[in-house]
């Protein structure tokens, strides 16, 4: 998510800062995850794995300790499972992973996977979202 000079300049405030990161993350996440279980659906054993929490409901059934209302869609994080996302970005992909401390960042990462025991080759090329 590439923010721009003006997106960056605007986000001045704390709360202007969580309000954009929230509201654009969350609309490429959303992107992110549709597709991720379109491709679940077409590669068979696969499973996918999201970037952050879940933030399909407004609040989470499981802080209550009920059962979760969207199973089908729920995936958990890659940090959840212990993966270094930090190396995995920086050592395999060259990006440095970017977070707001008093400002707005130039950008942010989000790091979804799909997981599967086959080689899919180059089926993943390409895909857009």
């Amino acid at each position: 998510m590439i923010y721009d000079a003006e997106t960056i300049k605007l986000a001045d405030t704390t709360e202007k800062i969580t309000d954009i990161t929230t509201r654009s993350l969350q609309e490429v996440k959303n992107k992110l995850s549709d597709k991720m279980l379109t491709l679940e659906g077409e590669i068979p054993d696969s499973i996918s794995l999201a970037s952050g929490g879940c933030y399909l409901c407004e609040r989470c059934k499981r802080r209550d300790n009920l059962p979760c209302k969207q199973p089908e869609k729920m995936r958990y994080s890659l940090d959840s499972f212990g993966f270094d996302l930090t190396a995995i970005t920086s050592d395999l992909l060259q990006i440095d992973l970017k977070w707001s401390k008093n400002s707005l960042p130039e950008y942010y990462t989000l790091i979804h996977a799909l997981l599967t025991k086959k080689s899919l080759g180059t089926k993943l090329e390409n895909i857009e979202i």
